[in-house]
């Protein structure tokens, strides 16, 4: 009896033990976008996220809190229903205007803020308001829902020209393929720099949005402890890091 007492006790003690580390293994699922293009994330021939912001903000977050990060690639209409299902604990590059219901999300906070442009080619003069685009073809992103004031004033007085990604955005605008290119900020610095391309001065800046990571309501503790881990990066200053490392790039 002694004995067994003794084999039990010492059988807790393992688990005790190990428990912190069972813990930490377990790994954070988060989700990427096969529309992200550079410098937001590099999605390979593989559908694997395999480079820019998000790839380190990930790799990042998995260091601080521990724990290997698996990152579920999907078309951004597919990432809904994979929350749906359970499948994702962490969701990143996010606005709240972009999903249908922000109360399903604990969110992030600001982690940044990019803005939506309407950039033209530089043999063409940028547009000087949304009235401009009546008319006219807009290279946007596949599964791209356009901001509120785009949508409210031109309805469908403009004609959709869509890529897989921003990047493929671009380049259908210098072959000529749309009018002008709806894009994001950092898309259009990066491309304009490490493809060497000339855009229009001034892009008619359309909408800013607050970007941050959030995750469903149904996730609990691995999307709480994620959440925390990256404010205690905000605060650090390592997610301010990382985007300077890509706006600077040469």
């Amino acid at each position: 009896m002694e004995y067994m007492r003794t084999f039990l006790h010492a059988c807790l003690l393992l688990m005790i033990a190990l428990a912190p580390w069972s813990v930490r293994a377990a790994p954070l699922r988060v989700s990427a976008s096969s529309g992200w293009g550079m410098p937001i994330g590099e999605v390979d021939a593989q559908g694997h996220l395999s480079g820019g912001i998000m790839h380190e903000l990930y790799g990042a977050l998995g260091r601080e809190m521990n724990v290997p990060v698996v990152v579920l690639t999907l078309p951004r209409k597919r990432i809904d229903n994979a929350v749906m299902h359970g499948e994702v604990d962490l969701r990143c590059f996010l606005n709240r205007r972009w999903v249908g219901n922000p109360a399903d999300y604990r969110w992030s906070g600001t982690l940044f803020t990019v803005q939506d442009v309407v950039v033209a080619r530089a043999d063409t003069p940028s547009p000087a308001n949304l009235a401009e685009l009546r008319g006219k073809t807009l290279g946007t992103v596949l599964g791209y829902v356009y901001p509120d004031a785009l949508q409210v004033q031109l309805g469908k007085q403009i004609v959709r020209e869509d890529a897989p990604t921003p990047a493929l955005a671009l380049s259908k605008l210098l072959l000529g393929r749309s009018d002008y290119a709806l894009v994001d900020s950092l898309v259009l610095a990066w491309y304009a720099k490490h493809q060497r391309v000339r855009f229009a001065a001034n892009p008619l800046v359309v909408n800013s949005y607050e970007i941050e990571c959030a995750t469903p309501i149904r996730t609990g503790q691995p999307g709480q402890a994620a959440l925390a881990a990256l404010e205690r990066m905000r605060k650090r200053g390592d997610i301010a890091q990382i985007l300077a490392r890509y706006q600077s790039a040469h």
